[in-house]
């Protein structure tokens, strides 16, 4: 239905266009400027006003169509993030809601962040609405096994999302590698859901002042061989 109306539009700017070619025509003949009444010089500049005005709206209306179209192919994102707003941390990693925020105007996206808070029991999931945004964030208590509760907490909220949606997950966003990009790897590696980064963290500039473990500089390396696209906010991070 979208092709069919668009397509009329279209029938209709070109009519528009061949009206306003044969005033112009007119207008920049000097004979007709110079010799014809006002009053008819002043209907033929009125006529061309109105048909460039017409033109611009139906190609508006073109403009506003495909964007309604492209929702209909709106991608079913991931969000993942090192960083991310909490109770824990009120705004760390705020710059990543806002990014989260803007493309859940284009596309479904849902949020996954998993952040440590020893006042839970066990493990606490909150699910929320941020506007457009759907936020899944998992409390976890750290135990002695501190990574075990990490990959817990993120599996049981990558189930929470499954159970909630029932649509399989497009692609997974990535923000900030280090150190949550264990996480897309492993989605990667277990489902098959492709992954991309976005980096923010100023720290690759020089990873050397950081004393990074042999694991954690293993995790970046396949991290970024696995990605699908890496995105670096600054030149120096490129």
């Amino acid at each position: 239905e979208t092709k069919s109306e668009i397509l009329k539009i279209e029938i209709e700017i070109q009519k528009k266009k061949g009206f306003l070619e044969s005033v112009m025509k007119k207008l920049n003949n000097s004979r007709f400027s110079e010799n014809a009444p006002k009053q008819v010089v002043d209907l033929e500049i009125k006529k061309k006003n109105d048909a460039e005005k017409q033109i611009k709206i139906l190609e508006e209306r073109i403009a506003n169509l495909s964007s309604w179209k492209l929702f209909s192919i709106m991608k079913n994102v991931l969000f993942l993030s090192s960083w991310y707003p909490s109770r824990v941390h009120t705004t760390l990693g705020n710059f990543v809601r806002y990014h989260a925020l803007a493309a859940s105007k284009y596309n479904s996206i849902n949020v996954l962040y998993i952040v440590a808070d020893d006042n839970v029991k066990d493990y606490e999931i909150k699910y929320f609405q941020d506007h457009e945004l759907k936020t899944t964030i998992v409390y976890f208590k750290r135990g002695f096994f501190k990574y075990l509760n990490y990959f817990v907490a993120f599996t049981k909220g990558y189930q929470f999302l499954n159970e909630k949606n029932k649509s399989k997950f497009d692609i997974v966003h990535m923000n900030i590698m280090h150190p949550g990009i264990w996480q897309a790897i492993y989605l990667k590696w277990r489902y098959k859901i492709p992954y991309i980064v976005s980096e923010n963290w100023h720290g690759f500039q020089d990873l050397a002042k950081y004393n990074l473990s042999f694991l954690e500089m293993k995790l970046i390396k396949i991290g970024f061989r696995f990605s699908s696209v890496i995105s670096p906010v600054s030149k120096q991070l490129k």
